[in-house]
């Protein structure tokens, strides 16, 4: 095949995507504007609002491309304690898929020596665990928490933040033990115009679906901005790359759970995902238990449900989906400091021909970090901090919730 042809098939694909994007796009923005201007969403149920914004956001943050930034990175303490704490809270922004993703393969760490992938293991382990809980904070966070807060009627801006009095602090002590105990040096990030641009979008792509709760419109202004620039293409790969990667797991639990409820088998399981054992069904797969589990009446019962799906949400490298995604190579035994060896060399299966399974590790490190969360989540609950702070930003259970 000729150069000339394949310019020619290039350029035709790039203006079918353009015809499409403007198109599709076009019509769903319309659609979306005046499904909104009548007060009537157009996906009816929680579950099914929570698919839409789920594959909004994926389109949204494969598209942007934006990578982690590394903080102070002379100095490996800080730039281990800043990791941390930036991966745990820009979870708030977007899903911690992307953001766990993004400190597997966007942040390049540099060899220390002896114990050094020990220490970029544990320092990413703990990241993940941040990003994974911290994010719910936020309704658009994680896909965890997105339909437990749309299914209370809690969809706003304010409704997690009472959360993070129980997640902050337990992300600024464990970035604080990683950087003293397993500290890792990373190359810099060279925040670029292109960066600089990503962040833009990324900004105001999320400020569109906050303010109009309308996926079908969000989604149809990101397809009229790509054909625009004559990206729309890049768009759909980009996407179809996330989804490949994982995120169509995710979202396939999410449709599930779709599924389950349209038929009306939901009822059978929704009795078993209240109070604590909510915690158990994120164990096994938190984007399933948050989409499938039912509504509460009280602030109080809305808060412990958020904290129970945040506790179950790291545990095991499937419980995530994304972790299973990253932890899932092996470990030199002998890379491991002494004092890992006889903590957990006594379990079985934990040295397998000189290597650790990292799936097994992560868990490991999960329990403590867990219930440091649990502990720091009981206090600020059974002292009312919580839900006292929620009610001074005027969260209430007043508005009626959304039937799955």
């Amino acid at each position: 095949m000729s150069e000339n042809q394949n310019k020619t098939e290039s350029s035709f694909l790039s203006m079918e995507g353009i015809v499409l994007g403007a198109l599709c796009g076009l019509g769903m923005v319309i659609w979306g504007a005046e499904a909104y201007l009548a007060h009537e969403p157009i996906l009816k149920s929680a579950v099914a609002q929570t698919l839409g914004v789920a594959i909004y956001l994926t389109m949204l943050v494969s598209y942007c491309g934006l990578k982690i930034p590394v903080f102070f990175p002379q100095s490996a303490r800080w730039s281990t304690f800043c990791l941390i704490v930036f991966a745990g809270h820009i979870s708030l922004l977007f899903d911690s898929f992307a953001v766990v993703l993004l400190l597997a393969t966007g942040v390049i760490f540099i060899d220390l020596g002896d114990g050094s992938r020990f220490n970029q293991f544990v320092v990413k382990a703990v990241a993940a665990f941040n990003a994974l809980t911290v994010g719910g904070g936020f309704y658009l966070g994680e896909l965890w928490g997105l339909p437990w807060f749309i299914t209370n009627g809690q969809s706003n801006l304010v409704a997690g933040l009472p959360f993070l009095l129980a997640a902050t602090p337990v992300c600024l002590i464990t970035a604080y033990m990683a950087a003293k105990w397993v500290p890792v040096k990373m190359e810099a990030t060279d925040f670029d115009s292109s960066q600089k641009l990503a962040m833009s979008e990324f900004v105001i792509g999320l400020m569109i679906i906050i303010f109009s709760h309308e996926a079908v419109f969000a989604i149809g202004v990101l397809l009229v901005y790509t054909s625009i620039r004559g990206r729309t293409i890049e768009l759909v790969d980009k996407t179809l790359h996330e989804l490949k990667d994982g995120a169509a797991v995710a979202l396939g639990l999410i449709f599930l759970a779709l599924i389950l409820t349209l038929q009306g088998s939901a009822v059978y399981i929704q009795p078993y995902l209240e109070g604590p054992m909510m915690f158990l069904g994120a164990m096994v797969s938190s984007p399933f238990a948050g989409a499938m589990a039912p509504a509460v009446d009280s602030l109080d019962g809305f808060y412990w449900g958020l904290i129970f799906l945040a506790l179950g949400a790291p545990m095991f490298v499937f419980s995530s989906l994304v972790a299973i995604m990253v932890f899932k190579g092996r470990l030199d035994y002998n890379d491991l400091p002494s004092w890992a060896q006889s903590t957990f060399g006594w379990i079985p299966g934990f040295k397998s021909r000189g290597h650790t399974q990292e799936a097994v590790l992560y868990t490991l490190l999960m329990i403590p970090l867990v219930l440091m969360l649990a502990c720091s989540s009981w206090i600020m609950m059974e002292s009312g901090a919580i839900v006292h702070f929620a009610e001074m930003l005027g969260v209430t259970m007043d508005i009626v919730s959304y039937s799955h």
